[in-house]
């Protein structure tokens, strides 16, 4: 992860994605999850997709997290 990357930006760069970073309760591992803001809102914060990633073993590290938000893959 780039040292000039504040890790305060990450929640910004994420909902202007439309999208939330959400951490696994048990690991440092991150889901970066659409919420169901839309329709019926099943999921209006975002935790059931990131469950699923977590339960699926998908989560990423933090610095992978920042790179996906600055358009960078890797």
């Amino acid at each position: 992860m780039p040292a000039e990357l504040d890790l305060a930006h990450l929640p910004r760069l994420a909902a202007d994605r439309g999208q939330v970073n959400i951490k696994a309760p048990d690991d440092d591992l991150y889901a970066l999850v659409k919420p169901d803001n839309a329709g019926k809102g099943t999921d209006p914060r975002g935790e059931l997709g990131a469950a699923l990633a977590f339960r699926d073993g998908v989560g990423l590290p933090l610095s992978d997290v920042a790179d996906l938000l600055q358009g960078r893959t890797f």
